[in-house]
């Protein structure tokens, strides 16, 4: 079974409400910043995240919202993307089953 492992959690108690930022620093050492959170997504019954979505500063797609998307299938993380916004659907659904160790 595939795991998804995080620097950071949120507190189950308060799921709903918690978001994180980060400042991404350009890879080529501009003075390009972006700002990013993620916050849990789909929330189930029981009170848990069935997913976190990201949200980039300026970048948002017009109906899905964020546009990127982490989500947990049957216990194998897939990264859904909304690249274009035309479009409803995700443009890219990537799964990351080959990465378990």
């Amino acid at each position: 079974m595939a795991k998804l492992n995080l620097e950071y959690s949120w507190d189950v108690k308060d799921l709903k409400h918690k978001e994180k930022f980060v400042m991404l620093e350009d890879v080529y050492e501009t003075d390009h910043l972006i700002s990013v959170s993620s916050a849990p997504y789909c929330m189930s019954e029981g009170g848990r995240a069935r997913g976190i979505e990201v949200n980039i500063q300026g970048h948002e797609h017009p109906t899905a919202g964020e546009p990127v998307i982490i989500e947990n299938r049957k216990g194998v993380p897939y990264v859904v993307i909304w690249a274009d916004p035309n479009q409803e659907d995700p443009t890219h659904t990537i799964s990351l089953e080959e990465l378990h160790i």
